[in-house]
């Protein structure tokens, strides 16, 4: 039997920590928004979805010692690695599973509390559809009242004209099978014979450029991750948030920050447009087709409540800022969707 279900798990998923998935993140995209978040003042319980090479699951419980953290992945690989790195830095409040999502949806991983955060980063549009079902039913078995979900995902309409690249790629890996990263070798340089022979679609879909030049010179084992999936289907917004609305979850917002404040990247006409449908999970999918994501990076919290101004007032008024880059690194230019912003010089030196 096959226990991959068509993911390409030959080859080991690239390293990488992924900020967007920290407790106290996902509680300042909540504040953002105007939602009430998950309390992080004392002990809280987190739970990652396929955490790859375990390093965005280590590094947050050796931040946050106060926390009990959990994750799970399918590859046995993954696991072993993961497991190393925890024991090399002696972490007592991380667990490191390997089990699918159906095992944990069935409730067979033992002892399992009720989490305030659960997290998967790369995994929903690279999955079949049942394995989706399968991680709703995990978070509406195991999530709390007023806990936040943290899911990114491929998004239409940003990928429709992408999407013939990564079949083609994965019907070469078929036609011609070997370990993936060797696939993936060969069916970029196939996709460079089809450039120069000048093929219709790649003339009709310039803006697959940037994919294309990625294809000759990116990592093989991050390309396999990306593309090599039977399954791979990137889906719009609206069709992650109906799934979700199964495990009685709500949209606050999305962990790409500047998205808490439309007038950043949306123009007046642009609002128009978007305040057309009166539901919210369209409004945010018409925000995809007014910028053509192809990418999103969602939060969800089961039992949205909106704070007043003064709850407000005062959760944004405990958040702290710290730079992350050298002082004399900083700018005070803005890329946003609809063109560079410069903020006010004087202001933004005294931050």
């Amino acid at each position: 039997m096959d226990w991959t279900a068509g993911y390409a798990s030959d080859v080991e998923y690239t390293t990488g920590f992924y900020a967007e998935q920290a407790p106290g993140y996902l509680n300042l995209v909540c504040a953002l928004n105007g939602y009430e978040p998950p309390t992080l003042s004392g002990p809280f319980t987190y739970f990652e979805l396929g955490f790859g090479r375990g390093l965005t699951a280590n590094v947050l419980a050796a931040a946050n010692p106060h926390g009990t953290f959990y994750a799970a992945d399918f590859n046995p690989s993954h696991v072993a690695g993961a497991r190393a790195l925890a024991a090399s830095a002696q972490l007592s409040n991380l667990t490191l599973l390997e089990n699918s999502f159906e095992e944990l949806a069935q409730g067979k991983a033992d002892g399992l509390p009720q989490f305030d955060y659960i997290t998967l980063h790369g995994i929903y549009t690279w999955v079949t559809a049942e394995n989706r079902q399968h991680i709703v039913d995990f978070i509406g078995r195991y999530l709390k009242p007023g806990g936040a979900v943290y899911v990114s995902y491929n998004a239409l309409p940003g990928w429709a004209g992408a999407s013939p690249l990564q079949r083609l790629l994965v019907e070469y890996g078929d036609a011609f099978p070997n370990r993936s990263n060797v696939e993936m070798d060969g069916a970029s340089r196939f996709v460079e014979r089809l450039v120069e022979a000048k093929a219709g679609y790649v003339e009709a879909y310039p803006s697959i450029k940037p994919r294309l030049e990625s294809l000759k010179s990116g990592d093989r084992n991050y390309l396999v991750h990306e593309y090599m999936h039977k399954h791979w289907q990137p889906l719009y917004h609206a069709d992650v948030a109906r799934d979700l609305a199964r495990a009685k979850m709500e949209y606050a917002g999305s962990a790409m920050l500047p998205m808490a404040y439309p007038g950043l990247y949306l123009t007046p006409e642009r609002q128009a447009v978007v305040a057309t449908f009166p539901d919210s999970a369209m409004q945010e999918t018409l925000k995809d087709y007014v910028l053509n994501n192809s990418f999103r990076k969602d939060v969800f919290v089961r039992g949205l409540r909106k704070m007043s101004p003064n709850r407000h007032t005062e959760v944004l008024s405990q958040i702290g800022v710290a730079l992350a880059v050298p002082r004399s690194a900083c700018t005070v230019e803005m890329k946003t969707a609809i063109g560079t912003l410069r903020g006010n010089a004087e202001l933004y030196g005294a931050i």
